[in-house]
């Protein structure tokens, strides 16, 4: 027999709905329709959201879409080489708490490219053995070349926790570096909240992108070196959880960052033990 679909577009003279009949050519040429029921236990799953497709679905490379995810998903697959999209979950998204850190002042010509990759090898030593990065299990790291990203996907604490671990092993590390010969190491760090994408990259490894960890960046490059900046809605979200962030969390104010996108922004520090109470240059300009 030969499964075919019949789609009703419109019915002249009458009003109706675009719809979809399955049926099968059976060996005697008679048609055999399915059964509403039978049609709806073989919904399409969407690709991306991984939801039932109660309308007509999109198809691209050969997978079903609703209507309104076939762009995202392919925004997605152009920036991770036809990634496909994790189950996380029927929103498609998921909502997790950033840190962002990247080494200051790595690009300077003076610097030699040994120096450079002693200062990311050290960076990336010191994450990986902090306490905040070692317990965490709910967690996606994504390189950024002169630093990384990494995602929390459960506590919306451990970024801010992480950012004042590092401090305090960055403390030790430049113990024995001075800024003359370049061996010391200072990082600028931008904390935020918001939702991204689960992709799998081309080597099936998992990732994140979307608004949340691009949030994170802008923070980030408004700081200077030793600056934990943390954006509002996560920042306002620590100081109503727990009082001890009121004495650590610090508005500096509203700041305008790409596309005219005006943010509040905190600033995190305690006396020399983490942080960085001077207000960032880019706040003074």
């Amino acid at each position: 027999k030969i499964k075919r679909k019949l789609k009703l577009v419109s019915m002249k003279g009458a009003g109706s709905k675009s719809a979809s009949a399955v049926f099968d050519i059976e060996e005697d040429g008679n048609l055999k329709f399915e059964s509403e029921a039978t049609s709806k236990s073989k919904l399409s799953i969407c690709g991306l959201c991984k939801a039932p497709i109660l309308e007509e679905p999109e198809y691209y490379l050969d997978m079903p879409f609703h209507h309104n995810h076939v762009k995202i998903y392919m925004k997605l697959a152009g920036a991770f080489g036809q990634a496909r999209v994790s189950d996380v979950g029927p929103s498609g998204v998921i909502d997790a708490a950033f840190f962002f850190v990247d080494v200051v002042g790595l690009s300077d010509p003076a610097l030699s490219v040994r120096r450079q990759i002693e200062k990311i090898e050290a960076l990336n030593d010191m994450i990986g053995h902090c306490e905040t990065f070692k317990k965490a299990s709910d967690k996606r790291v994504l390189p950024t070349g002169d630093g990384m990203a990494i995602g929390f996907m459960l506590s919306p604490e451990s970024p801010l926790q992480l950012g004042i671990d590092l401090h305090h092993a960055l403390k030790k590390y430049n113990t024995h570096t001075n800024k003359e010969d370049g061996s010391f190491l200072d990082v600028r760090i931008g904390l935020a909240s918001g939702s991204v994408f689960i992709v799998n990259d081309v080597n099936s490894n998992q990732n994140i992108w979307g608004p949340g960890i691009i949030f994170a960046r802008r923070v980030m490059d408004v700081g200077d070196g030793g600056h934990i900046l943390l954006a509002g809605p996560l920042a306002e979200s620590l100081l109503t959880l727990d009082d001890k962030y009121k004495g650590m969390i610090n508005l500096l104010g509203d700041y305008q960052v790409k596309h005219g996108q005006i943010i509040k922004i905190y600033s995190a520090y305690s006396g020399n033990e983490f942080g960085n109470s001077v207000i960032p240059a880019r706040f003074k300009s």
